[in-house]
């Protein structure tokens, strides 16, 4: 994942610029509490297996940073699941494969 995030970083050209995490792992009580107040959390999460993340990165907007992680995902060769920025203000991250 720490890879991912670098390349995404500089794919992005924010080298000097810091990550915000908003939610990395999460244990099956906490996600089961967020899926009783969110329609958006998965009931079998990555986050619970300790393979996703969603971030912010400092100075830029939600919307590009999620398009370069898109586009990053197809430059490489394992499926990196992401989620469009539609409910909250950060970037999702997952990573099926280490």
């Amino acid at each position: 994942m720490l890879d991912i995030l670098w390349k995404l970083q500089n794919l992005v050209g924010r080298t000097n610029h810091t990550y915000q995490v908003i939610s990395g792992y999460r244990s099956p009580a906490t996600n089961a509490k967020l899926r009783k107040r969110s329609k958006g959390v998965a009931k079998h999460s990555l986050h619970m297996q300790g393979k996703a993340i969603d971030v912010r990165l400092e100075g830029m907007e939600t919307r590009p940073l999620y398009l370069a992680a898109r586009s990053l995902r197809r430059r490489l060769l394992q499926q990196v699941p992401l989620h469009p920025p539609r409910y909250r203000p950060r970037a999702y991250l997952g990573q099926l494969s280490s």
